[in-house]
């Protein structure tokens, strides 16, 4: 073997043992939780949670002030924010492994990988929606001030 060559090999097999360690530290992670998820996706679901409850709040509230176009844009962005946290809620929830046993905390981990991409749109996705509802609110308050 020319020694280019086993170089990279030594430095795939290296970067394959990289893997396999984050994976295996993910599996025991989701193992041992009571939960059965990592604290990374628990997290998530408690902020999709709370922010949930809090535009339904905020849903209802807007039914008992004046409607203008503002108030019709927040209500907009607030469905839309209760649609896209109740899927990152859905997306969570079916990568939580079934049963307290390896195998299910081996497919969780590869559930979380294949929704990843899914689970960061979302979260991006959410970020816009709660940016766009600061910004209303902060012109909605600054219209009523003045």
């Amino acid at each position: 073997m020319e020694p280019i060559s086993a170089l990279a090999f030594a430095c795939n097999v290296l970067e394959l043992v990289g893997i396999a360690i984050k994976t295996g530290k993910a599996i025991k992670e989701i193992y041992d939780s009571p939960s059965g998820t990592r604290e990374k996706e628990q997290n998530l679901q408690e902020q999709a949670e709370t922010l949930d409850t809090v535009l339904k709040g905020l849903q209802d509230a807007r039914t008992e002030v004046s409607s203008g176009p503002v108030d019709s844009r927040m209500r907009e962005i607030s469905a839309k924010s209760i649609f896209i946290s109740l899927a990152i809620q859905k997306v969570v929830e079916r990568c939580k492994p079934k049963d307290k046993s390896i195998i299910s905390a081996t497919k969780s981990v590869l559930q979380l990988w294949l929704n990843k991409s899914d689970i960061e749109d979302l979260q991006t996705e959410l970020e816009k929606q709660q940016n766009a509802l600061t910004n209303l609110t902060t012109t909605q308050i600054l219209c009523v001030l003045t």
